[in-house]
């Protein structure tokens, strides 16, 4: 329409004018332009990394994909989700996981709606636990911080506590157990370094990546339990950099005082769901 205008227009002005239209067209559809070629070599991944995995499956064992789940699959992929490198690589997984008999029976219906409310940094947190090498049994250290008011250090061998004092943290020890520590205030439950191991982004959103991954029911809590034979990651965790600058930005640190922190011993897990999950998804 714009390059007949063109062709059409005899003077100066409208021609003027026309030129400034075709300008406009182009400013506007440039970004569409661009989304539409990102978007179609976005999909070429996902079509290459589909194709990759169900190349992985032995023959025999190759089955055909149920259209009620790997459809909206499929369709949320090419409308919503093409642009996130990460759902389309647990998209594609879940996919090759329902054409494989081996897996098809881990598969639920559910799991899509589970990758769609997960983070890249909660992917990348449940690739490193399960794949981690050490821990089997698929459950990992996890450590809280409780307030302590008052003086409780006596300097003897036991429980390892930390003192804040003037903006510096020393480590001391107390013979009193974490349990006689009730009056405390818990400033959380929720202290690991996976999420730092794991490469995440923003591994101090590592609590909130548990609570999220808990009310999916892909990991567990356990408050008040510890690991047996696990001391030396629950040392590495209360004496990191990490901990102490939790302790240092808490509420109870800024009035300056000298204040006393316990460290309860606490655990999370996979569940039986997650492991399925993570089994089809990874």
């Amino acid at each position: 329409m714009v390059g007949k205008f063109l062709e059409d227009a005899i003077s100066p002005v409208a021609r003027e004018i026309g030129e400034g239209l075709a300008d406009l067209v182009n400013l506007a559809f440039t970004p569409i332009q661009k989304l539409k070629y990102v978007r179609d070599q976005n999909l070429e991944d996902f079509k290459k990394k589909l194709e990759t995995r169900v190349k992985e499956i032995p023959e025999e064992k190759l089955t055909e994909a149920p259209p009620e789940i790997v459809g909206p699959i499929l369709e949320d992929v090419g409308k919503y989700y093409h642009n996130q490198e990460y759902l389309r690589m647990l998209f594609s997984s879940l996919i090759s996981a329902t054409m494989n008999l081996d897996k098809r029976a881990y598969v639920h219906p559910s799991y899509k709606a589970i990758i769609e409310q997960i983070s890249s940094d909660e992917a990348k947190l449940l690739r490193y636990l399960f794949y981690h090498p050490y821990f089997k049994n698929w459950r990992y250290p996890l450590v809280g911080i409780k307030y302590i008011p008052g003086h409780i250090a006596d300097e003897k061998k036991g429980t390892i506590i930390k003192k804040l004092k003037g903006g510096a943290i020393s480590i001391h020890g107390t013979s009193k157990s974490i349990k006689e520590f009730d009056l405390g205030f818990t400033l959380t439950n929720y202290v690991a370094l996976d999420a730092f191991y794991a490469h995440c982004e923003e591994p101090w959103k590592f609590p909130q990546y548990i609570e999220n991954l808990t009310r999916l029911k892909i990991l567990n809590v356990v408050i008040g339990k510890s690991l047996y034979h696990y001391e030396k990651e629950y040392g590495e965790i209360i004496q990191s950099e990490y901990i102490d600058s939790i302790i240092k930005n808490n509420f109870f640190a800024k009035n300056g005082k000298e204040s006393f922190y316990v460290f309860p011993l606490n655990y999370y897990e996979i569940t039986g769901y997650g492991l399925d999950f993570l089994h089809c998804c990874l």
